[in-house]
């Protein structure tokens, strides 16, 4: 359960306080392995559940699953703007924008990215929904919604206005997937974290 504004990995020499380290850090003190391999990746600033494996056999293993489509990733998020279709999917390609070092951008020659998403609850101004991804590319929900007109709040990367939030609206709740080995299902869920119930309580708690 990755908190908010956390990366999973260091991105260069001398990095600190990452997810993997963290993890090695605990499973060292239950005389573990520390060797963690990523399955996939969260954003630094979205929270929630993620995949770690604990050696390069398991990372193999996981990551056919991944592949094969077998590993479910259910995100929570808040959107600004209501949204109209109760669901839908978003089919649109993914690239790097040249004008941004970090951004990305729906683009016809970039990777494909399939988004699928309903609608949980609607305010005056947001739309809660629920979003399952079919791929994983990056920023792949943010820039989908950006692409729709309807960025996630506070995702100041993509136009969203912040508000409540200091950070993107977007938390990966839930994980399933089959054991690799045993097959036997496994279903992991996230607790939202304290900024996403604040937004979600302030904006469509109608009691």
């Amino acid at each position: 359960d990755k908190p908010a504004g956390m990366m999973v990995h260091p991105l260069k020499a001398g990095q600190q306080g990452t997810l993997v380290q963290q993890v090695a850090v605990l499973l060292r003190r239950r005389g573990e392995g520390s060797s963690i391999h990523p399955v996939h990746r969260l954003d630094k600033d979205t929270s929630g559940a993620i995949l770690l494996a604990k050696s390069s056999y398991g990372h193999q293993l996981a990551d056919r699953l991944l592949r094969e489509g077998k590993i479910h990733r259910e995100y929570l998020a808040v959107v600004c703007g209501r949204l109209e279709q109760d669901k839908g999917t978003i089919d649109a390609p993914i690239g790097r924008d040249p004008r941004h070092p970090t951004r990305r951008r729906v683009t016809e020659r970039g990777d494909a990215a399939v988004t699928h998403y309903e609608v949980d609850g609607r305010s005056g101004e947001m739309s809660q929904v629920r979003v399952w991804l079919e791929t994983g590319r990056t920023h792949q929900i943010r820039v989908h919604f950006c692409h729709l007109g309807h960025p996630l709040a506070g995702d100041v990367l993509y136009g969203g206005k912040r508000g409540l939030m200091r950070r993107q609206a977007l938390h990966a709740l839930r994980l399933t997937f089959p054991h690799p080995l045993t097959q036997r299902e496994i279903r992991c869920t996230a607790p939202l974290p304290a900024d996403m119930r604040r937004l979600i309580q302030a904006e469509f708690d109608t009691r």
